[in-house]
This record gives C-alpha cells, sequence and structure tokens, in this order.
C-alpha cells in the first residue's frame, strides 16, 4: 500500500505533459482531416463547374455553327436551342 501511495505523485507529474502530448495529437489529427474533407468539397465543387463550362462552351460552338450558316443564307434550325436560351432568359 505504502508503494502505490508513492507511485501516485509520480504518476501525476507525468501524466500531465503525456495528456498535453497526446492531446496536441489529436488535434492536428483531426484538424488535416477537416482540412481534407474541405479539399474535397472544393474538388468536387470545382468539377461540377467544369463539366457545366465544357457544356456551355459546346452549347455555343453549336449556336455560333447555326449563325454562320444563317449569315451563308441557309438557315440550321434547332429548336431545343431556342427552348434552352429561353428557359435560361425567364430564369434570370
Amino acid at each position: 500500500m505504502e508503494a502505490l501511495i508513492k507511485m501516485i505523485p509520480v504518476i501525476m507529474v507525468f501524466s500531465i505533459p503525456l495528456s498535453a502530448i497526446f492531446g496536441a495529437y489529436y488535434y492536428k489529427i483531426k484538424k488535416l482531416q477537416y482540412d481534407n474533407k474541405q479539399e474535397d468539397a472544393d474538388i468536387d465543387a470545382l468539377k461540377r463547374q467544369m463539366m457545366y463550362l465544357e457544356a456551355e462552351q459546346e452549347r455555343l460552338q453549336t449556336r455560333v455553327q447555326q449563325l454562320e450558316g444563317k449569315a451563308q443564307g441557309y438557315a440550321i434550325p434547332d429548336e431545343q436551342l431556342i427552348r434552352e436560351d429561353k428557359e435560361k432568359h425567364y430564369r434570370l
């Protein structure tokens, strides 16, 4: 019993720095996990934006081809594009 009583102060003295070390380690791990989640969310948002821009570019290229066709004297009507332009205009 006396040995146990003598060990209590030693254990308490060394437990404080050990708990600080483990706490700092846990904090760093959680921060890294949070940062990785944020980066993943940013990457997903950029992918969605890239897909939208590629679709928009394709639509504009088709529209330019139609306008060039009209300028040369023949029309290439595309009802789907006209409908999309109207919907987009009214959504704004």
